[in-house]
């Protein structure tokens, strides 16, 4: 089964997959490395808008499902070992197309979280830091061209991520519970 997270920068999409992850839930693939290397391929420094401009490249060239269609070979051959752990998944088109290639097994966690309690995750994140200006700009990105929005709320579940670390733990425990039944 494929596990996907769904959220904006700063909800906790790497978080709570890491912690599946370390609690046996599955193996952790992060699909935004596919774009770091096809950053790193054509030559340029990986920045926050390098990625964006290869990102708005690969989308306009693949499709909206685009990372999707980069990632789908390297998820099929997790999947045969067990649950695979996506981070992340952005709009209608790579859900559709995960459905489509590899049936009905695909868990959707949708992950929210206010836009200051967001800001202050992304603001130190080394070579991925993100302004408050950048994260709103990515924000109505995801929301306006994406639908992000549509994809969080046909999740499966989705979990408010607004406290502390422990907070949050606590409920992806009952969650990896849940997923390991």
């Amino acid at each position: 089964m494929l596990i996907a997270a769904a959220g904006h920068a700063g909800a906790g999409k790497t978080t709570a997959l890491n912690y599946l992850s370390q609690t046996g839930v599955g193996s952790y693939e992060y699909v935004g490395a596919f774009v770091h290397k096809a950053v790193l391929e054509a030559g340029l420094e990986l920045t926050p808008e390098n990625e964006r401009k290869v990102r708005a490249d690969l989308r306009e060239r693949l499709g909206m499902a685009a990372m999707a269609r980069l990632a789908l070979p390297e998820l099929r051959r997790k999947a045969v070992a067990g649950n695979v752990l996506v981070d992340a998944i952005y709009n209608e088109e790579e859900r559709d197309l995960y459905l489509n290639e590899l049936g009905a097994n695909l868990f959707v966690i949708g992950l929210i979280a206010p836009v200051p309690v967001r800001a202050e995750r992304v603001k130190d994140r080394g070579n991925r830091s993100i302004s408050p200006h950048e994260l709103m700009k990515r924000d109505s990105y995801e929301l306006e061209t994406l639908r992000l929005d549509n994809v969080i709320d046909k999740a499966d579940v989705v979990l408010q991520n607004s406290g502390s670390l422990a907070e949050f733990e606590a409920k992806l425990a009952v969650l990896a519970a849940q997923l390991r039944n």
